[in-house]
C-alpha cells in the first residue's frame, strides 16, 4: 500500500499514517482485498460512524447497537457493541473502529470470527470516490482458515457495504438535519470532520 499526501496549499502532511500489526504479521492471513467505485462524497460514507441506529435497519442486527465515540485531533475511536444474529442463536458481539485522518480506516470485528479490516477512501473528484476493503484474519495452527464463520462474516461486511451505498448515492447533505429519537451526534462528527477542510477554521473545534 502506498500512501500519498494531498494538500491545495501545499502544506506538510499534518499527521502521520498508522500501521497496524495484524496487516503485516506472518500470523494472519494474507489480505482479501474488494474495491467500488462511488458516486458520493467521503463525508457521506464516514458519518456512518455517527449513525449506529442504521445497523439495525439498514443490516439488521440482532439489537440496537450501544456506541461510543472519541475525538482526538484527526484521530477517531469507536466501540460498538451489538448481539449479533446467528444459525445457533445471538452472538455478544464488538466492533471497535478508528479513523485516522478522512481516508484511513480501521475496523476489528470480535465475537463470531475475529477479523480486522482496512477501510480505505480516495476522493476522485468533488461527487466520486474510490473505496477499497482490505481483510486479515488469524491463522489456526499457523494455516490461513478458509471457509465457515470467517468467510461468512467477510461476505456479510462486503454485503452491508452493498447496502449502504445506494444510500450514500442518492442522500442529500443537509447542513442542519432534523434528527430523531435514536439518531447518532451527528453534528459533533461534523464538527470533528471540518477540520479536514481547507477553510478550516482550528477555532471552531
Amino acid at each position: 500500500m502506498i500512501w500519498a499526501w494531498y494538500h491545495p496549499e501545499k502544506a506538510a502532511p499534518l499527521w502521520e499514517v498508522e500501521t497496524h500489526e495484524e496487516m503485516n504479521s506472518d500470523d494472519w492471513a494474507p489480505l482479501d482485498r474488494y474495491e467500488w467505485f462511488l458516486n458520493t462524497h467521503p463525508q457521506e460514507m464516514a458519518e456512518n460512524a455517527a449513525d449506529p441506529a442504521h445497523f439495525r435497519y439498514v443490516h439488521g442486527t440482532a439489537s440496537f447497537p450501544e456506541w461510543e465515540t472519541t475525538y482526538d485531533g484527526p484521530k477517531s475511536r469507536g466501540l460498538q457493541k451489538a448481539n449479533m444474529p446467528t444459525p445457533r442463536g445471538e452472538v455478544k458481539g464488538e466492533i471497535h473502529t478508528a479513523s485516522f485522518g478522512p481516508g484511513q480506516g480501521y475496523t476489528r470485528f470480535m465475537g463470531i470470527a475475529e477479523t480486522c479490516l482496512m477501510g480505505l477512501t480516495t476522493p476522485i473528484d468533488n461527487e466520486n470516490v474510490v473505496i477499497r476493503f482490505a481483510f486479515t484474519q488469524p491463522k489456526v495452527n499457523g494455516e490461513v482458515k478458509k471457509g465457515g464463520v470467517n468467510a461468512a462474516i467477510v461476505k456479510d461486511i462486503v454485503k452491508q457495504l452493498g447496502e449502504d451505498a445506494p444510500i450514500w448515492e442518492h442522500k442529500i447533505y443537509r447542513p442542519l438535519p432534523i434528527l430523531c429519537d435514536g439518531d447518532g451526534p451527528i453534528a459533533k462528527f461534523r464538527k470533528w470532520y471540518s477540520q479536514f477542510y481547507q477553510d478550516f477554521d482550528p477555532k471552531a473545534l
